[in-house]
């Protein structure tokens, strides 16, 4: 998914002058950490919005390969899995991990799956379900990048 807009934050402090340039999806991301730490602020994302800033981090795992795949699902808790995969909303990313896993897993995926989140969409659920999903996708993108820094996989 590629931004099409660009925002400059300025931040300056005792003669210390910082500028970012963020995309528009990094924005929103730190629009709603801002949020959580500052709730008198008002914000106007929507809560799709939201859990779309969050969920752009696990867009990287488009670009495994089916070995890099294989190391990485070797790693992941199937309950983090699960909740990430349903917090992704993603097919070609179920599609990829169903490729590299036996037809024994996938059934077992696809039933908890089922058991824990029939009918439940991660933008509509109350916030602690989704946090849940928010924290699933961060551990396995933090096993990713672990894995990518140790040079078993590239992405």
């Amino acid at each position: 998914m590629k931004d099409s807009s660009e925002f400059v934050l300025n931040c300056t402090q005792q003669s210390v002058e910082i500028s970012m340039i963020l995309s528009e999806m990094s924005m929103r991301a730190l629009a709603t950490q801002a949020e959580a730490l500052l709730p008198q602020l008002k914000f106007a994302l929507t809560r799709p919005e939201i859990e779309g800033s969050f969920r752009q981090s696990g867009e990287r795992l488009l670009s495994l390969d089916d070995r890099s795949w294989q190391i990485l699902l070797r790693q992941v808790q199937s309950d983090s899995l699960t909740t990430a995969l349903w917090y992704l909303k993603n097919l070609e990313i179920a599609q990829a991990v169903f490729r590299n896993v036996s037809t024994r897993v996938i059934a077992i995926l696809l039933e908890d799956l089922n058991e824990r989140y029939y009918g439940q969409d991660p933008d509509t659920v109350l916030e602690p379900v989704a946090i849940r999903g928010r924290e699933a996708l961060a551990e396995i993108m933090g096993i990713v990048d672990r894995l990518q820094q140790e040079g078993q996989i590239t992405c």
